[in-house]
């Protein structure tokens, strides 16, 4: 579902998607510094990687967004 709304072309929808991504990639990111650290204890709190099952989804249409968002900017400057 947030691979459909992030190709949206209702920019609100899209971002509120970008942001859940974001939101989990922060977490997996704190929860890997903390195991490195060895600092989990709580076994609940441990990485599941969903980011890492995604990146070959995630990445192709964050850009396909970020190039799109620098083309109706450029229109702007003219």
């Amino acid at each position: 579902i947030t691979m459909d709304t992030m190709k949206s072309c209702h920019d609100e929808i899209a971002f509120q998607s970008i942001e859940f991504w974001s939101n989990v990639c922060n977490e997996e990111y704190e929860l890997q510094l903390l195991q490195q650290e060895n600092k989990i204890v709580n076994l609940n709190k441990q990485s599941r990687y969903y980011v890492r099952g995604t990146l070959p989804y995630l990445v192709p249409v964050l850009l396909q967004r970020l190039t799109t968002q620098e083309d109706s900017n450029d229109d702007d400057y003219d």
